[in-house]
């Protein structure tokens, strides 16, 4: 998953770092007990044992999604191991998904003004449509 998440990205990045993009529990073909949940402890253990693996004393961290929230946790406990932590599309809150959908549901009832093209803004009353990929 990190290859599709982070591809247009990687042929830039590989021209001055060596990309490693391993997938968090849960996520593409990895295992894990889904009856245990996915604690912030066990992911933050995974890249830690996943750089002590490669024997990296430093190393420049990439946390994206949920990953954010990773990449974070483990910057608090290991500050001195990293060069540069980047975050990306990540939220501060513990479960993000959640308040996203709460969002989603607050503005659910409301009308959605885009535009289409050259001209003003339609109506605020008037119905507007959002489509996946924007293609509408």
């Amino acid at each position: 998953m990190g290859r599709e998440d982070s591809g247009a990205q990687l042929p830039r990045l590989g021209r001055a770092f060596t990309c490693y993009l391993p997938d968090a529990r849960g996520h593409a073909r990895t295992a894990y007990d889904a009856a245990s949940g996915l604690a912030l402890d066990d992911l933050v253990a995974d890249p830690a044992a996943f750089v002590d693996d490669l024997g990296f004393d430093t190393f420049d961290l990439v946390g994206f999604s949920m990953g954010g929230a990773t990449a974070t946790a483990y910057a608090v406990e290991h500050p001195a191991r990293l060069r540069s932590l980047v975050l990306v599309g990540t939220a501060t809150e513990r479960e993000p998904r959640t308040s996203v959908i709460r969002h989603l549901a607050d503005v659910g009832g409301s009308s959605v003004r885009t535009r289409r093209g050259p001209g003003p803004l339609p109506d605020a009353t008037t119905p507007s449509r959002a489509t996946a990929g924007g293609d509408g």
